[in-house]
């Protein structure tokens, strides 16, 4: 049913309506939910759709429905993505929110690989919310069960918060859930707060935001 709805939102028209954008959205869910299992044919939806998109939003849906899968041809896409549009600084913003949004088992390991990218710089607010921003609001590897993902995002924040509080602040801001976690990670992302709040020069911004999270419990 997924694949024959994506087939019926296939715009083959020359002219543009605003209604396309309505179809090239179901079809991009559509395409998505199609490599949520594993089945080659998904893979070879998106990538033919990737090779004929005339327009950034049947491309970029492709690298999304690819995003959690392993293989040379997601790899593939990936990086030919990158070298299309390594020059367009907002473009790029969307691919390295989708590595650091990734499932994949890779991805944390991706993610700080990418804070060497030539592209990336920790010091571009829209570079950091892209990649840091991103990681934190993935469940399964910011929350990862040995607390490593609380440890990388812990480290950035106090590496940035030495030259932009403001970017500092909204990313720790990722942590103010914890006391809604069950024991074992709440106690790991408290030991992080309790880290960063510890800092020797932490800027008031940043002070401010972990010190309210630590007095949720008392």
């Amino acid at each position: 049913e997924w694949q024959t709805t994506y087939q019926r939102c296939q715009c083959q028209r020359t002219t543009f309506r605003h209604e396309d954008n309505g179809w090239r959205s179901l079809k991009n869910l559509c395409l998505a939910y199609l490599n949520a299992v594993d089945d080659p044919i998904a893979v070879e939806l998106a990538q033919v759709q990737y090779q004929k998109a005339d327009n950034m939003t049947d491309q970029a849906g492709a690298l999304s429905a690819l995003r959690d899968r392993q293989g040379a041809i997601r790899d593939h896409l990936y990086e030919d993505f990158a070298q299309r549009w390594q020059k367009e600084a907002l473009v790029m913003d969307k691919w390295f929110a989708l590595h650091a949004a990734s499932l994949r088992s890779d991805t944390l390991s991706r993610t700080e690989a990418l804070l060497q990218h030539p592209c990336f710089s920790l010091k571009n607010p829209n570079k950091a919310r892209a990649v840091l921003g991103s990681f934190g609001r993935n469940l399964l590897h910011f929350h990862a069960a040995d607390g490593s993902g609380y440890r990388f995002l812990a480290k950035k924040v106090l590496e940035i918060d030495q030259f932009n509080p403001q970017v500092a602040s909204r990313l720790v801001s990722l942590f103010n859930r914890w006391t809604r976690l069950e024991p074992q990670r709440q106690q790991l992302m408290k030991q992080e707060l309790t880290t960063i709040v510890q800092q020797p020069g932490l800027s008031r911004d940043v002070f401010e935001i972990v010190s309210k999270s630590l007095e949720a419990t008392h």
